[in-house]
């Protein structure tokens, strides 16, 4: 098993040359794709003074793997987030991390020892030993911080570098947030025999929809403590007074300083105390939006003061946090005027939804320019564009709910096909090729990722994009499309898979269990994908035009698709064809379905889904801004 892992050497004997640990960590893949090419040798003093930290001399690790950890952190986990500086990866300021920032030097270990594996014999039970210990000793510090204690008599853990530990573990998760807690004190026996029968069926539900309910658990509890870990955060900041940008009012300049040493440490604590603000604004509001809940921090945040940059790298930074609170804003605005229980119906009723979404599209267009403009690092840049695609996909995806509306309000729905509200409402189909494209863009940026050797070091945020990407895009490609573009999605897919499998954490990350559900789901979706037969004369090609649910598209050894007839009777789908149109839909023509499809005639290479697929609660997104539920389409 350990063969599946990424390992990374260390040498425990203190004798050795120093040079052979850094000579045994190779890079994620290939040096040639690794964010950095050495890690760099830790001299001797440092050695040293890391064996005064309290876990080394407990035994819990050696200090040339506490180093090894704090380096490998800041070499691939931190660039794929905005929230820390690059300050502690100078081992110069190392005995500033040990001394002065326990919960975030902490956090640290304890991230980077569950993304990094030890090398040697029984590294990897070692590396989870490591960070079982650190995540016992995280909770500890954080109880201190919401009892208001502190950690000792000489070190505060109220205080900015807490506020980024909180960020960091809702970007990575300890590995004990899949596990039970240790001690469960509710006595549910009593309750279970009250309710008896009840609990039976619901549990029967669950087995019968095992694969599901087990990612979409993670899934939750992941929200769940991302939620309360960013209101924390966001109540220490209220606290310390880095929440509001009135209330930050120092001006350093005007100050003098008895060494440049003491101005630069100055420059870097009002520089830590500006960024919460702005990382709080868009990690709150972008996980309340995307779940449906009212967002901590109601108001607007505003950039418009002068802004003084100390560096090109705080530029650069700044610069791209005004990209993604602008999005941010974009997609708070959104899930208020599109993604609520009473709004969404309304509009899907009155059909003004088409006016909200080439409102959006269009701010989203303006969004695009701005971020072509920027300068910074690529894997920052690279996540950005991934929030960025998932909030185009989120907000065209409602077009996605509309057609299915329009499909379960036919009287007579046995056996329909989707492509039929298609033709007679054909404006749709342009927000469903932007949930299309959005999709397939993500999804190619995370296939990039895990060549570069990066998925596996991702924020979980970009994981939960990713999950959202891959459910929309085949819902949207269930309507219907031309068998070539199917195959591209689908290709997509299985590559997707492929990439989730490559590099895993572990055995319990979202990514290896989610892999294994949406190949079941892509698996299925092949076996109902229908091909829909039709002449260009626009009689149907068959002379009986049912496509049996055997005979669609299937997945070949080689991985093409082999496409063939059958010979039955789709209900409804030959009378859409003929003009014997169900009342509320118009008369209409191909014509027009060619001009909003720029497809041309329907012709015999249209694949989609039976009415029967979908489930109409599970494809609405009312509440919520995205793909919500798992089990988005029937495998019977």
């Amino acid at each position: 098993m350990q063969g599946n892992f990424r390992t990374y050497g260390t040498d425990r004997d203190a004798g050795n040359s120093v040079a052979m640990l850094t000579n045994t960590l190779p890079t994620p893949r290939s040096a040639a794709t690794s964010p950095a090419s050495t890690i760099p040798d830790p001299s001797s003093e440092m050695i040293e003074m890391w064996k005064k930290y309290r876990f080394v001399r407990e035994g819990w690790l050696t200090a040339r793997e506490a180093i090894m950890y704090v380096d490998l952190f800041f070499r691939n986990l931190s660039p794929l987030s905005p929230i820390l500086l690059d300050y502690y990866s100078d081992h110069s300021n190392h005995p500033v991390l040990i001394s002065s920032e326990p919960m975030l030097c902490t956090t640290i270990l304890t991230v980077s020892s569950r993304y990094h594996v030890l090398h040697g014999e029984g590294g990897m039970l070692r590396s989870d030993d490591i960070h079982r210990r650190f995540w016992l000793y995280w909770k500890t510090l954080f109880m201190k911080v919401m009892y208001g204690e502190e950690a000792g008599s000489n070190t505060s853990i109220r205080a900015v570098g807490t506020i980024e530990s909180l960020l960091l573990m809702t970007e990575w998760h300890p590995r004990a947030l899949h596990f039970a807690p240790d001690v469960d004190g509710w006595d549910r026996d009593i309750m279970e025999q009250e309710l008896g029968g009840l609990n039976g069926n619901i549990q029967g539900r669950r087995e019968n929809n095992g694969s599901t309910e087990e990612v979409e658990g993670a899934a939750r509890r992941s929200d769940r403590m991302s939620w309360m870990l960013l209101g924390s955060a966001l109540s220490l900041a209220h606290e310390l007074g880095v929440s509001d940008q009135r209330l930050q009012k120092r001006d350093i300049s005007a100050e003098s300083f008895t060494s440049d040493k003491q101005k630069r440490d100055a420059e870097l604590v009002e520089l830590r105390q500006s960024r919460p603000r702005r990382l709080l604004y868009v990690y709150i509001n972008q996980l309340a939006s995307r779940l449906g809940w009212t967002s901590m921090i109601p108001r607007i945040i505003s950039d418009s003061a002068e802004q003084h940059f100390g560096s090109e790298a705080e530029k650069q930074w700044h610069n791209v946090m005004s990209r993604w609170i602008s999005l941010t804003r974009l997609m708070k605005t959104a899930s208020d005027m599109l993604f609520s229980p009473i709004t969404t119906k309304q509009l899907l009723r009155s059909g003004n939804y088409v006016t909200s979404l080439e409102h959006f599209g269009h701010l989203l267009q303006d969004w695009l320019k701005e971020y072509a403009s920027l300068t910074a690092d690529k894997r920052l840049l690279d996540m950005l564009f991934i929030e960025f695609q998932f909030t185009r996909t989120c907000i065209n995806s409602l077009s996605v709910q509309a057609v299915v509306d329009r499909a379960f309000k036919i009287p007579t729905q046995e056996q329909f096909l989707m492509t039929s509200v298609f033709e007679r409402h054909s404006v749709d189909w342009g927000f469903i090729q932007e949930v299309v494209d959005g999709s397939r863009k993500i999804l190619k940026k995370v296939i990039e990722l895990d060549g570069d050797g990066l998925l596996r070091f991702c924020p979980v945020r970009i994981l939960s994009r990713t999950i959202s990407a891959s459910i929309l895009l085949l819902k949207a490609t269930g309507l219907g499309t031309r068998i070539e573009q199917a195959q591209v999605s689908l290709e997509l897919l299985d590559k997707l898979i492929f990439a989730l499998r490559s590099d895993p954490v572990d055995e319990l990350h979202l990514a290896n269990r989610y892999a294994s559900l949406l190949e079941t789901h892509v698996k299925a979706f092949r076996k109902r994908f229908l091909r829909v037969g039709r002449s260009r004369s626009g009689e149907i090609a068959s002379g009986d035009p049912r496509v049996d649910s055997e005979n669609g598209l299937q997945q070949q050894e080689d991985g093409q698709f082999d496409v063939m007839r059958s010979s039955g009777n789709v209900a409804n789908f030959g009378q859409m064809m003929t003009g014997e149109v169900v009342p509320d839909f118009g008369a209409g023509d191909m014509n027009m379905w060619a001009a909003g499809t720029e497809y041309g005639v329907f012709g015999d290479d249209w694949m989609c889904l039976p009415l029967d697929a979908f489930d109409p609660e599970v494809m609405d997104f009312g509440g919520s801004l995205g793909a919500r539920g798992l089990d988005f389409f029937s495998m019977e």
